[in-house]
């Protein structure tokens, strides 16, 4: 639990007639050393459609691209790591699979799951189709594993969600409203920002 402290310092004397008052406000925060709650929640969805070969460097800047992102989780943020193409597969942490069903979950960030989870971001390659419906839905899911927390996704993609009805898409969206927050970044000079 963190405490938080206010104080307020201002001049006392003010000319006769003066109208405005300035104040500096000082806040402090203090934490007590017990556990800080649910935390963070951070999904990092790459696409790994076939349109992510053309050309070939736009797979490789979006591997080089999440690397990166997993190297700034700060140290107990929950995290995941998701491939999008026609479906979305969990790639990082592997739960396994129970009755055909993918077992979801979320790592908690350390050295050693950070240097797990970029080794299987190297592995990935681009093929299949574009879903991106599929892929929210499971970053939904995955933050459904820790309630409470401040949830974030990272979708990297080049935007071009062809293997699906708009209407899939636009059903998704609304589900994750207020769920979580997905910043979005475009690779290559062809994806479709408004998608």
């Amino acid at each position: 639990m963190t405490t938080f402290s206010a104080t307020v310092h201002q001049n006392r004397y003010l000319p006769r007639g003066a109208s405005a008052v300035h104040a500096i406000v000082n806040v402090a925060a203090q934490p007590d050393g017990t556990e800080a709650g649910p935390g963070a929640a951070q999904v990092l969805i790459l696409d790994c459609s076939g349109s992510m070969n053309n050309p070939w460097t736009k797979m490789e800047a979006a591997r080089a691209a999440t690397s990166r992102a997993i190297d700034r989780l700060r140290d107990g943020t929950w995290f995941a790591i998701v491939a999008g193409t026609s479906f979305a597969r969990l790639v990082y942490p592997d739960r396994g699979v129970v009755d055909g069903e993918p077992v979801l979950g979320l790592a908690y960030a350390s050295a050693a799951t950070r240097a797990a989870a970029k080794e299987a971001v190297g592995r990935l390659n681009a093929g299949g189709g574009t879903a991106i419906s599929q892929w929210l839905t499971m970053a939904r899911g995955l933050f459904e594993t820790r309630p409470g927390a401040i949830n974030h996704a990272l979708l990297l993609t080049d935007g071009q969600d062809e293997g699906e009805e708009r209407a899939a898409l636009t059903a998704e969206l609304e589900r994750c409203l207020g769920r979580f927050e997905c910043d979005c970044r475009g690779f290559g000079t062809d994806w479709d920002q408004a998608e």
